[in-house]
């Protein structure tokens, strides 16, 4: 079992959709490039993976909330089916789940967010089953101030789960940040960063990582300059005990700041700003601090990096140091990849 603080890495996990459903997840170190994994459990090919935790990788089923999530680790190859989720009362129409790890008691959780798209009120619910814990599946009492989740992957960090939520209004738009603490099941949500005549709900594209021990929120203002868009950092302050009130703010601090291309995406002359920011925003992203404090930022086939060593308080827009081609991948309609940070 990887100990909790173990070294940072990123992990690419690729799902390839098979004829029948069924889905082809394969592990690969981001680092050095290597194969470490496929998964050829079959609950474990039914499932989507949603967050790195200590070592390990969580895949739960995304629209049957019942059916058992799988623990993976990376480095062995095993998978343990966890126990399964009690049915809930009516349809729901998304689930999560997330695995956290509680430091003062050494314990394992698995979380489930349940959700309804219908309803902009209620009836999205958190269920937490402490593993080896005999009382089994516990609903947790407060409902979730949210109605979708975002699609880049949850951060675990110290205790603490960090989830991107989307707009109740706009599907697919950042909202706000939930807080989950896993010791005290306690949740909150906090407002993203504010910028001047920017709404990130509308003109932004967001991935999310650990950077120096705390949450980085990454902001793409694609939208807002489309022929050389700007790439913000933003950290999260350190929050102390969370009291339950929700949509606060919050004095983000904006760390780094960098130009990227748009050489990845062909634009037409004739398409307009959020039909091309859309086509955009279905290119391979995501974003990373390694084992040697290089700052990664990935856009599809290009790697950005930046090293930080040295360079913790710069000011104004930085220059990447590296700029690294990768090898074209073709992603057809029925392959997804994403990265995992944390691990």
């Amino acid at each position: 079992m990887p100990s909790p603080g173990d070294g940072a890495e990123a992990l690419l996990v690729t799902v390839n959709r098979m004829p029948g459903g069924c889905l082809d997840p394969n592990i690969y170190s981001v680092t050095s490039s290597k194969h470490m994994c496929r998964l050829t459990d079959s609950m474990a090919m039914s499932n989507v993976a949603t967050n790195v935790c200590n070592g390990f990788i969580c895949f739960g089923p995304a629209a049957y909330g019942v059916a058992p999530a799988v623990l993976c680790n990376p480095a062995t190859g095993e998978t343990l089916a966890l126990p399964a989720a009690p049915p809930i009362e009516g349809d729901m129409d998304r689930y999560l789940f997330l695995l956290g790890f509680s430091p003062p008691t050494g314990e394992y959780k698995l979380f489930r967010l349940s959700f309804r798209e219908t309803c902009y009120d209620g009836d999205h619910y958190v269920d937490v089953c402490t593993l080896g814990d005999s009382r089994g599946w516990r609903e947790l009492p407060h409902f979730l101030p949210f109605r979708q989740f975002h699609s880049v992957p949850p951060v675990f960090l110290d205790g603490t789960l960090y989830l991107v939520t989307n707009s109740t209004q706009f599907a697919g738009k950042p909202e706000g940040i939930l807080v989950l603490d896993v010791a005290s099941e306690a949740q909150c949500t906090y407002r993203p960063p504010e910028k001047e005549y920017v709404n990130l709900g509308h003109d932004a594209l967001v991935d999310v990582l650990e950077l120096h021990g705390q949450f980085c929120l990454v902001v793409n203002y694609v939208l807002v300059s489309p022929d050389r868009p700007m790439v913000e950092f933003w950290v999260m302050p350190r929050l102390g005990r969370l009291d339950r009130k929700n949509h606060r703010r919050l004095n983000w601090e904006l760390r780094y700041t960098f130009y990227v291309d748009v050489d990845h995406v062909s634009r037409k002359a004739t398409a307009s700003r959020y039909a091309w920011g859309r086509q955009y925003k279905d290119q391979p992203r995501a974003a990373w601090f390694d084992e040697d404090k290089m700052l990664c930022y990935m856009l599809r086939d290009c790697l950005y990096k930046y090293n930080t060593r040295g360079h913790s308080r710069p000011a104004g827009i930085l220059e990447w140091h590296q700029k690294v081609q990768l090898p074209t991948t073709p992603s057809p309609s029925n392959r997804r990849r994403n990265v995992y940070g944390g691990y």
